[in-house]
């Protein structure tokens, strides 16, 4: 899926986009999205997610470099490493990679 990192008219925030915003503005939109969730429960994925998923960092380090360089096109490729056997879980040996 390809979509801005910063939300827009056309371009409502969602899934990666959420990890910039605000944890109640990212809570809030996710809930808007699943009205029958528990708002407690949704804080906690919340937080949850941005403690334990690299890519949520990676999306906040992209649009913190942004911000500092707006002149700069950015673009974020997810490649997987050729040394890891996809049947098998491999942990994460670097959090984020950033390259501009």
């Amino acid at each position: 899926m390809v979509s801005p990192l910063c939300s827009n008219e056309r371009h409502r925030s969602g899934y990666g986009q959420l990890y910039i915003s605000d944890s109640s503005e990212a809570r809030n939109r996710r809930m808007e999205n699943n009205q029958a969730c528990l708002h407690s429960v949704m804080e906690k994925l919340d937080a949850l997610l941005r403690s334990i998923n690299p890519f949520a960092e990676s999306y906040l380090q992209m649009h913190q470099f942004m911000q500092s360089n707006p002149a700069v096109n950015v673009k974020m490729i997810l490649m997987e490493h050729p040394d890891f056997y996809l049947l098998r879980y491999n942990t994460p040996t670097s959090r984020t990679e950033v390259a501009a």
